[in-house]
């Protein structure tokens, strides 16, 4: 029985991501690694058999822990190994990587690809600790300096709630996450964040995308509109007989600022113009793509998927699926939709009419106006994801350290 399949079976494992899971080959690195779970006081089993193989297959069904550590020893190919596990690991997962090669080039191109750090076997409880004390002291003092969490929504095809995600993720996470956030609609003329929050357009949006050099703390200040106390939207109603065309510049210079005065930016990012602005794209933390079970969008789901994987490749990935159709036979099935975009599907939006039409009629997101409705629920969950929000219950000092 694999360690995937014991961890599968284990009724805990589906509620909250763990501080610490390891998954080795050999019994001395167990040995070691259950004592240094032991003196975290990190309790139930922590360790595994077998390799990063073993930790990718029990993470697609699970959360990822704060802190991993995965045996490359076995590994044919570790780089390739690497990126499927960054597949299932959320970007606040710290990954310290074991194996028996000494290679500097190897170091490197594991550090490159997000790994935190690479030890070489036999290693030693002292090696070990060592290590997650070092990183969780850079960890500390990265998040003194560190800028706001940035987000990036994007919708496979027109139509399918990528602006509703973005809005009710941005609400959520200021409102019950109690965050600081910045919501930006990039689309200066179809958007429709403003309106679905019933506030007013910015006024300077443009003017900041066409004079960056004017970007600065009080020009920001001046141009976003207050929604609530943790709440800032950036949006614009320019008018459809003007060819619109800005310097991808002077949104990266928004953005960072943002990113100095906010916890988290959340972008509503068009998809005609990721490309176009791919410097934000590729700063990202998360990108949630928003897309429905057709055929357009299992195809375009696979595009902007390889774009992200390109342009932003330590991006945390995150498809949410929205206007499902079971009733008329039109969706793909959802198995044949995961392997044709080789991952999983995050969330699956239900459609609820009324509260919907109740949003619609307030000017409010869904979770203001039905909190416990089922939208409300898996919104709730998409947010977390997005946010990086740190599960419930955590039991060390040092986990919240290794937070980001």
């Amino acid at each position: 029985m694999t360690a995937a399949t014991n961890i599968a079976e284990n009724p805990a494992a589906e509620v909250e991501a763990e501080p610490f899971l390891a998954f080795v080959s050999d019994d001395v690195t167990r040995e070691t690694l259950d004592l240094l779970a032991k003196q975290e006081k990190w309790s139930g089993k922590r360790v595994f058999p077998g390799g990063i193989g073993a930790a990718v297959e029990a993470l697609a069904t699970r959360p990822a822990p704060a802190l991993l550590i995965v045996d490359l020893s076995d590994s044919q190919q570790p780089m390739a190994d690497v990126h499927h596990l960054s597949e299932v690991c959320s970007v606040g997962t710290t990954v310290i990587a074991i194996g028996m090669t000494n290679d500097v080039q190897l170091f490197r191109s594991l550090l490159d690809a997000g790994v935190a750090d690479y030890l070489v076997k036999p290693t030693t409880f002292e090696a070990f600790e060592n290590a997650v004390r070092a990183l969780s002291k850079e960890k500390a003092k990265a998040e003194e300096s560190s800028p706001g969490r940035l987000i990036s929504i994007v919708g496979a095809r027109g139509g399918v709630g990528a602006s509703t995600l973005a809005v009710n993720s941005a609400w959520l996470i200021a409102t019950e996450q109690k965050q600081r956030v910045a919501l930006v609609d990039v689309d200066l003329q179809f958007g429709t964040v403003s309106l679905s929050l019933d506030i007013e357009p910015s006024r300077g949006f443009r003017e900041a995308l066409e004079n960056p050099e004017r970007v600065d703390d009080l020009f920001v200040a001046s141009v976003l509109v207050h929604e609530s106390d943790n709440l800032y939207v950036l949006g614009a109603e320019e008018a459809l007989d003007e060819d619109l065309a800005f310097d991808p510049v002077g949104l990266h210079r928004m953005v960072t600022e943002l990113r100095r005065n906010f916890e988290c930016v959340i972008l509503d990012l068009p998809r005609a113009l990721a490309m176009r602005y791919y410097d934000v794209l590729a700063e990202s933390a998360v990108v949630g793509i928003a897309t429905d079970f057709s055929l357009a969008g299992m195809r375009d789901t696979v595009r902007l998927r390889s774009l992200v994987r390109t342009v932003a490749p330590r991006a945390k990935l995150s498809v949410n699926v929205n206007r499902t159709r079971p009733e008329d036979g039109s969706d793909v099935p959802r198995g044949a939709f995961e392997e044709a975009i080789e991952m999983s599907v995050d969330a699956i939006v239900p459609y609820d009419r009324k509260a919907i039409a109740l949003a619609n009629r307030s000017g409010k997101p869904v979770p203001a106006v039905m909190t416990n409705s089922p939208i409300a629920k898996v919104c709730r969950k998409i947010s977390k994801t997005l946010s990086g929000a740190a599960p419930v219950g955590e039991t060390s000092s040092f986990v919240s350290m290794l937070k980001r």
